[in-house]
């Protein structure tokens, strides 16, 4: 199942999260373990929500947690018995957290390369909308939506643009074709203003 742009920003952000973990492993930081935890059960709902399959893989992991909180670890820790089991359960955590970031990153890698992708073809797009008079052509009335989904009718509606258009709803689905190009006009509005202020 294809994610929506919000969704795959959602989980994006959710990795965004472990390098701060990470260093609360360095720190010895006593909460780094139920940390771990709490971030797991997000995850796990987040990828719930959005029907992934990779949610089996994370609740899996999170078992092994439980299991460390009840002092049974895996098996390759057996070299590791002198050490105290907060110890034990940390490096179980941090073993977890490694193993979720793969999981939770290939998961989304597909959906990531197809919005870069999207991304690519909508900078193409308001480009070559800007260049003929499209974007930008008079003051647009009503609300910031309405004024998007003119705009996209133009842009879909020209015989240069209306492929480029047809081809990004077609690789990301209209709405987040709408979201993309409306953040692409954004910063191009950005960029003519600061070119105007020199």
């Amino acid at each position: 199942m294809q994610l929506r742009i919000i969704q795959l920003d959602e989980i994006q952000k959710k990795l965004m999260e472990i390098p701060p973990l990470i260093n609360m492993y360095g720190e010895k930081d006593n909460s780094f373990f139920f940390s771990v935890e709490n971030w797991l059960l997000k995850v796990e709902e987040i990828l719930s929500n959005n029907r992934k399959v990779e949610v089996a893989q994370i609740a899996s992991l999170r078992s092994l947690l439980i299991s460390a909180k009840r002092g049974i670890f895996p098996d390759n820790f057996f070299s590791k018995k002198s050490k105290s089991n907060r110890v034990l359960m940390d490096i179980t955590a941090s073993s977890v957290l490694r193993e979720a970031e793969n999981i939770i990153t290939n998961s989304i890698r597909n959906d990531k390369i197809q919005f870069e992708e999207g991304e690519r073809i909508a900078r193409q797009l308001v480009l070559l909308g800007y260049k003929k008079g499209i974007i930008f052509s008079e003051k647009m009335t009503g609300s910031h939506e309405n004024s998007i989904s003119l705009i996209w009718q133009r842009l879909f509606s020209d015989n240069e643009t209306g492929n480029v258009a047809s081809h990004l709803s077609g690789l990301v689905g209209l709405q987040d074709a709408l979201i993309i190009v409306d953040s692409i006009i954004e910063q191009l509005k950005y960029d003519i203003k600061k070119i105007n202020e020199k």
